[in-house]
């Protein structure tokens, strides 16, 4: 008994670290899930991205909200962003010609899109209908 609830406890944590793409398996796949309109899930930022990739590379644009949801700003950011894989799965590097960041893409589903930055902050976001 001891043994199994070791055991239990052991992969238990392992999994929760894991990613979780239920869409995809390739890169262009996660570029095709993560196309389209993004909003930040956080009571006090009103804004939006916009991500466009093809076969891997892609770019985005921030769109800010007045409190009456009034568009405000469009910008398109001067970043390339390109998604690859690793042993532990998805990443996206950001670059504006030097590397920027590299963020880990935990959770992405067709409603849910979560990045993990190298310090461990996560950033997550929920899809926008078109």
């Amino acid at each position: 008994m001891k043994k199994i609830l070791i055991l239990i406890l052991t992969i238990l944590p392992l999994t929760l670290l894991g990613q979780q793409l239920e869409c995809c398996k390739s890169v262009e796949e996660v570029g095709n899930e993560i196309n389209g309109y993004w909003k930040m899930k956080s009571p006090d930022k009103n804004e939006q991205l916009r991500f466009e990739f093809n076969n891997g590379i892609g770019k985005f644009w921030r769109y800010k909200f007045n409190k009456k949801n009034d568009l405000i700003e469009t910008k398109e950011i001067d970043q390339t962003l390109e998604i690859f894989e690793t042993k532990s799965g998805f990443e996206m590097d950001w670059s504006n010609g030097n590397r920027i960041g590299t963020s880990k893409i935990k959770v992405l589903n067709t409603t849910t899109l979560v990045f993990v930055r190298r310090d461990g902050k996560e950033t997550e976001y929920y899809k926008i209908a078109e």
